[in-house]
């Protein structure tokens, strides 16, 4: 199991869960908007948007806080989900085991 020590938690859910994006502000030029989003881990993400149809236009950019960026060779998607899981058990925010009315499927109708 990863150790959380050297992960802070909150890099660990966006990574995980994706970033919870808020705009901080948006400008027009050119045909195009510039949308400005942040997230509470602290990366910022630059969108750049046609006006007339919605589309984006090219790759968002992002600036990342100090120690987001992961380079460890293994810290790959399921790496970071580990790691997340054993950071809620940690803090009792979910249980090892699911209730089990979680593992039941819904049948289906006989028709």
């Amino acid at each position: 199991m990863p150790n959380l020590a050297t992960v802070r938690p909150d890099f660990a859910r966006c990574r995980v869960l994706r970033h919870s994006w808020e705009v901080l502000g948006e400008t027009e030029a050119a045909g195009s908007k510039l949308i400005v989003l942040r997230c509470d881990c602290g990366t910022l993400r630059y969108d750049r948007w046609n006006t007339r149809t919605g589309e984006r236009w090219g790759n968002a950019s992002y600036i990342w806080p100090d120690g987001y960026r992961d380079r460890e060779p293994g810290h790959d998607s399921d790496w970071w989900r580990k790691t997340y899981a054993e950071y809620l058990y940690s803090i009792g925010k979910v249980e090892l085991e699911p209730l089990p009315d979680t593992r039941q499927r819904a049948k289906k109708r006989a028709v």
